[in-house]
């Protein structure tokens, strides 16, 4: 029975990994082509934007999930999982953040480039890297 209980955490928590990112993913792409079509005037965004943005933001975000998950089994190591969350989580919040605001900054330097592709995917992936970050970071952690 405690394994058949693993097993329903684990796949509970990669629903959730899952779930959230592409909820992010979705809102990023959305507001990009909000922007680009309704503000910039284009008939929309080129196409293979979404894809390559989309996968770029789907690994960053796992990227920082397994870097919190980092934190919180360093901190577990030594004290009860509960108290291991909470001890982990802020403190991987802070890494997690300014990496996030490094690079959507560096992703939003593409936007200086003249080309059109450049610039919606310098957006998407400003926007996505600032708000997957800051998910990620403060995403619910459910203690089973």
């Amino acid at each position: 029975m405690p394994r058949a209980r693993a097993l329903q955490r684990i796949l509970a928590a990669i629903e959730e990994l899952l779930l959230d990112l592409g909820c992010l993913v979705g809102a990023t792409l959305g507001l990009t082509t909000l922007v680009f079509q309704s503000l910039v005037g284009q008939g929309g965004i080129t196409f293979y934007v979404p894809f390559v943005a989309a996968v770029l933001l789907v690994a960053l975000g796992a990227d920082y999930n397994i870097f919190g998950v980092g934190y919180i089994w360093a901190e577990a190591r030594d004290r009860p999982l509960v108290e291991a969350i909470r001890v982990a989580v802020p403190r991987s919040t802070r890494a997690i953040n300014v990496a996030g605001i490094t690079l959507a900054l560096s992703f939003a330097i593409l936007a200086v480039v003249p080309l059109s592709p450049f610039r919606e995917f310098a957006f998407a992936m400003a926007v996505g890297t600032s708000s997957t970050s800051s998910w990620s970071a403060r995403s619910s952690c459910p203690v089973w």
